[in-house]
């Protein structure tokens, strides 16, 4: 029973790693560094087991990271435990390394909303929301922290164009 419930959440994260968006702009040199716009994103991630994808997303130097849900693997109606287990996660070097270098987005999912296929009744929603963007290093003045729910839209400018 473990050999699919472990293997399926790698495999997720794997194929949904990267995305790149280029907007070329040409030079005698060639392609410009900073004409590219590079979104990675991923989910599924088991924050106890070493993920050897990190630095692969690293070497791609997104401009964002957008995290797709199941971002750790709580399954908790603990907030402290919960709490563990995203500084767990930030703990990780090469995780760490992404949070210095790349802007962080998210939403969550019921790993790590709370426990497992929790839904809209969950007690501890509100806490585990403050949890969440935490995590993601969302400003305590940030208007996401009053409001219920993680969603969030932000535009990025590159050069003159707008993603």
């Amino acid at each position: 029973m473990c050999k699919s419930r472990c293997i399926k959440p790698v495999l997720t994260f794997i194929i949904l790693c990267f995305v790149v968006t280029p907007f070329f702009s040409q030079n005698d040199e060639g392609v410009e560094r900073d004409s590219y716009f590079t979104i990675a994103f991923g989910s599924c991630n088991k924050h106890n087991s070493k993920n050897t994808l990190w630095d692969d997303v690293l070497n791609q130097q997104p401009n964002v990271w957008i995290w797709g849900g199941d971002n750790i693997y709580a399954d908790t109606y603990n907030m402290s435990r919960l709490e563990r287990k995203y500084k767990k996660q930030l703990k990780n070097p090469d995780y760490s390394n992404l949070v210095k270098h790349t802007k962080v987005l998210g939403t969550w999912d019921d790993h790590d909303y709370g426990d497992n296929d929790a839904e809209v009744h969950f007690k501890a929603k509100k806490g585990s929301q403050q949890l969440f963007l935490d995590f993601i290093g969302v400003s305590k003045n940030d208007e996401r922290r009053q409001q219920e729910g993680i969603y969030h839209s932000e535009t990025f400018e590159v050069r003159n164009f707008s993603v």
